[in-house]
């Protein structure tokens, strides 16, 4: 049980972390404009975010990784396009997208564990990313 505990710390870490980046992300967008100068880095790391999926997803087809770490940068990507999300209607989008991407990493995980390749903490962690992309969606839904 021990053995474990750092594994369960760093869940519990990384979900608060995701959690803490999505209301700052959402107090932003609400909020209204960035500055032009805190628009241009969020630009700057959209497009970086981008150049790691396109690198990630040409290393998958080449079959040199699987397909988690491609929807694990998807999920970067769609953080920083929801920072740069201009109206209610885009970040709705943005999130129905995101929420799809992570119900894949999810079932990825799932599929992982059956050949003994991942554990039921990789499907938790997984899952709870997924349902707080869920919940972001459902807020953004029922906002006015």
């Amino acid at each position: 049980m021990l053995h474990r505990l750092p594994v369960l710390l760093l869940l519990i870490l990384s979900v608060a972390a995701v959690s803490a980046m999505s209301q700052l992300s959402t107090a932003e967008t609400k909020s209204g404009a960035h500055s032009p100068k805190i628009r241009e880095l969020l630009k700057a790391r959209r497009d970086v975010m981008a150049k790691r999926v396109e690198i990630f997803e040409a290393q998958f087809h080449n079959a040199q990784i699987s397909r988690v770490p491609v929807l694990e940068a998807r999920d970067e990507l769609f953080v920083a396009e929801l920072d740069l999300a201009e109206n209610r209607d885009a970040r709705i989008d943005l999130l129905k997208a995101r929420v799809d991407n992570l119900t894949e990493y999810e079932g990825s995980y799932i599929a992982l564990k059956h050949i003994a390749r991942a554990n039921d903490l990789d499907i938790l962690q997984a899952t709870s990313r997924k349902l707080l992309a869920e919940i972001e969606l459902e807020r953004a839904l029922s906002a006015e």
